[in-house]
């Protein structure tokens, strides 16, 4: 007579033993009478059980697609069955009804089981746990059976597979916990990844770590549960699309994207539907492989190699919308514009960087930023340039916060880097750490650095080689640190070709620089207009005798207005080729002579400028230390040149309180000359008229040191620079009178500092006047001075006095 035993599947709760199953599965009244199977010892005529499976509601449990099995712990506490091969449905599976057929094994010991039940999997999921009274009545009489642990022979095979792969579920359980430390540092390692990506690893360690519990509680593991988190390796990326076994959900790593080392390793999540805003591999089961990335993807990954056939423009095409792309060291080839969204970023390795784009282009532009997005920046590459156009370009038209850093350009035809502004962007852009090397083949018209509007950008370290143009400035203006424009030829070999050269081109633009050393070239700062400048804080300015050697002429300064160069601090290194220089206003500036001082006067005289290589209009200052001399020698300490209508004002004084103030001036044919002592002074000052300079001594002792400084001349009088330590006999000078204005006639000039008074006369008048920055203030002491007029030139430092009627005028100060 076969039992039958009934359970109801409750929606929340499944009771897990006997005691436990009167509070949810609830057939009838007499629960221990229903759901109970008794037998004898060794008897095998009690071998079928009926089982009735309901849901809660009532409904029949459908068991399709499901596998029951049988376990058991036998009365002694030491043996089990296991046994999944006596299922017969007789019924339809739908109606939730099985009949199990018991093995012998199942009554070889006497007793009540510590256990009984039936498990119910069905999609690798344990559906319900059912207990039920199971009881072995002994039997005297019959023996002989012994008890043992009973599998049933399907048990047995998929055991003998487990046994096969992993010995023991110590060992199952060590490699589980090696797949989800391999997993977790790979989570450490791209811990800065996208969150869809992190959601896919997140979702797979949750997988192994759901399989650890599993072993834990000795459930079962199946093959699929282990590819589907499992991180499967490939050689190859060609592998990896060619395997049709890959499933859903797991992870792919391949050793390289063409060949294990080849610098293409990447890992890969298996999907079945197409992966949005990444790059992705089609399988050939069907699925897709999604890359999976930190902050920036290789080049490498996506197939890059350094091979001069595959163009790299049109990978980084295809994946710049999605990622940040990192180009390794070595050489890549472009055939085409590459059109950025995204960074670009290389190695910032020394002058030239060593992740290198080389161009296979002939027009255009190499590298095109005219859509990279918000805060996006082009790092730490070398461009190597082929006739484009313009070999990295990024235009501009709104603010993106933007960076150019660390990048090298070479081998440069037209314009190396040029920011476009198209509408005017205050701190549109940051460029930092910029070298280029021009064109061995000297191309004309090649320009370093191109910046067209692009407000208030700031640009600094720079290194600008070997183009006719250094920097172009085109309706802007730029704030500038640390600068380096040489404008010479590569490798010597210099040419006309050099005539040309401009350290700086301006247009409508102003330049407010710090540290800014321009070298070799014929124009150093050129102006196309009068409404642009440039205000420099230590400039250092030289040429390269090996570079100009075919230079006619190097200018400071030229342009439509010669005006519009100031500079505070520097020093300027003045060639034979160095001559036209500046009317623009210059302070602490030091100028030293690659060539001897009276060749380099006799060569400015000849040449015939208006304006060449002296303090016309700058402050000038500079230390002269007298050489030993005798009591009748005096020592050289400032050089005027001889040029029409010269005039200058310096003043020149040492430690021992002795300081003078020197006007002179000279038309041509005559030198007009003053000084003014202020202080305790016993020292004597003297003047030598040459051919071509005026020369000014000083009688004092050996190493006076004097400073002297020029704030006021024209037409180049001063020349600052430490002039020859020499001297010369005190009977060749002549010493230089003490200042005084006097005059018999209408009108007297004369020189008066801001807020010192000086005394007046006219005819029989006398008073004081004081000049208070603005206007000049007039105080009557003896009769009345209302007759006379005052006038001050721009300098605010020379006045003249006109009377009404010619008299005797004399000021004294």
């Amino acid at each position: 007579m076969a039992q039958i035993l009934k359970y109801v599947i409750g929606k929340d709760y499944r009771p897990l033993t006997v005691l436990e199953a009167k509070g949810g599965n609830t057939f009838t009244p007499d629960y221990d009478k229903e759901n109970w199977v008794q037998a004898r010892q060794y008897e095998d005529s009690l071998r079928q059980v009926f089982v009735e499976i309901t849901n809660e509601d009532g409904s029949a449990y459908d068991l399709t697609g499901a596998n029951v099995l049988f376990e058991g712990i036998l009365p002694d506490n030491e043996h089990k069955i296991l046994d999944n091969s006596h299922v017969v449905f007789y019924e339809d599976p739908t109606t939730g009804k099985f009949r199990f057929d018991m093995p012998a094994q199942a009554f070889s010991v006497a007793g009540q089981y510590k256990q009984a039940f039936f498990r119910v999997m069905k999609n690798y999921r344990n559906i319900a746990t059912l207990e039920f009274k199971f009881e072995v009545l002994a039997d005297m009489v019959v023996t002989g059976m012994v008890a043992r642990d009973y599998i049933s022979p399907l048990e047995e095979f998929f055991n003998v597979i487990k046994d096969e792969q992993i010995k023991d579920s110590a060992e199952l359980k060590k490699i589980v916990d090696d797949k989800i430390a391999e997993i977790t540092d790979l989570m450490t390692t791209l811990n800065q990844t996208n969150s869809a990506t992190l959601s896919e690893l997140n979702s797979a360690k949750t997988a192994v770590e759901a399989l650890q519990d599993k072993i834990e509680q000795n459930g079962l593991f199946t093959q699929g549960e282990a590819r589907s988190v499992a991180i499967v390796k490939k050689n190859s990326v060609a592998d990896m699309v060619s395997d049709e076994n890959l499933i859903e959900k797991c992870i792919v790593q391949t050793s390289g994207y063409y060949k294990p080392g080849d610098g293409g390793d990447a890992l890969y999540y298996i999907s079945s539907a197409v992966p949005s805003n990444s790059h992705y591999e089609s399988l050939k089961n069907g699925l897709y492989a999604k890359l999976l990335n930190n902050d920036k993807v290789n080049i490498k990954q996506l197939g890059a190699t350094e091979d001069v056939d595959n163009d790299i423009s049109q990978i980084i095409n295809d994946n710049t919308q999605f990622y940040d792309l990192y180009v390794p060291s070595g050489n890549f080839y472009a055939k085409n514009t590459i059109k950025l969204t995204n960074s670009l970023i290389g190695i910032a390795d020394g002058r030239r960087p060593t992740s290198k784009v080389i161009s296979q282009l002939d027009k255009g532009k190499l590298i095109d930023g005219t859509n990279l997005n918000n805060n996006s920046k082009i790092y730490g590459l070398t461009f190597a340039a082929k006739n484009e156009n313009e070999t990295v370009s990024v235009t501009l038209n709104s603010y993106k916060n933007l960076s150019i850093e660390n990048i090298g350009i070479e081998n440069l035809s037209n314009i190396g880097l040029r920011v476009n502004d198209t509408i005017g962007i205050s701190r549109a852009i940051y460029i930092s750490g910029v070298t280029v090397f021009g064109n061995f083949e000297k191309a004309t018209n090649s320009v370093a650095m191109q910046i067209d509007k692009a407000y208030d950008s700031r640009i600094e370290n720079l290194e600008l080689m070997g183009c006719q143009i250094g920097a172009r400035l085109t309706d802007t203006f730029i704030y500038g640190t640390n600068w380096h424009v040489w404008c010479g030829s590569l490798f010597g070999q210099d040419t006309t070709w050099q005539d040309e050269t401009k350290i700086f081109r301006f247009k409508n633009s102003q330049l407010y620089g710090s540290q800014i050393y321009t070298d070799s070239a014929h124009d150093h700062f050129y102006f196309e207009d009068k409404w642009s400048s440039a205000n420099i804080t230590n400039l250092i300015s030289m040429n390269d005798p090996n570079a100009v050697s075919a230079l006619t002429v190097s200018n400071l300064v030229s342009g439509l207005n010669e005006r519009q160069l100031s500079v505070s601090g520097g020093k300027l290194f003045i060639d034979s080729k160095f001559t036209n220089f500046s009317s623009g206003k210059f302070s602490n500036v030091s100028i030293n002579l690659r060539i001897s001082l009276d060749d380099y006067v006799n060569r400015i005289n000849s040449l015939g400028y208006d304006s060449v290589i002296t303090t016309d209009n700058f402050d000038a200052n500079y230390l002269v230390k007298i050489p030993t001399v005798t009591d009748k020698q005096a020592a050289l300490v400032a050089r005027l040149t001889k040029k029409p209508w010269t005039s200058t004002h310096f003043t020149i004084h040492n430690l021992n309180e002795s300081s003078f103030e020197i006007n002179a001036s000279w038309d041509g044919k005559r030198l007009i000359i003053s000084k003014k002592s202020v202080g305790p002074n016993s020292l004597t000052l003297f003047y030598k008229i040459n051919d071509n300079t005026i020369d000014i001594f000083s009688l004092s002792p050996a190493n006076t040191a004097w400073v002297v400084s020029a704030d006021s001349t024209y037409n180049s009088a001063l020349i600052a620079i430490n002039p020859q330590q020499m001297t010369t006999d005190i009977s060749s000078v002549t010493e230089i009178p003490e200042q005084q204005y006097s005059v018999e006639g209408s009108s007297l000039s004369f020189r008066l500092d801001n807020q010192s008074p000086a005394f007046i006369m006219y005819n029989d008048n006398v008073g004081l006047i004081r000049f208070d920055g603005s206007k000049m203030i007039v105080t009557n002491i003896v009769g009345n001075l209302s007759g006379l007029s005052f006038q001050a030139d721009s300098t605010h430092r020379s006045f003249r006095v006109n009377a009404s009627a010619p008299g005797v005028l004399k000021i004294i100060n």
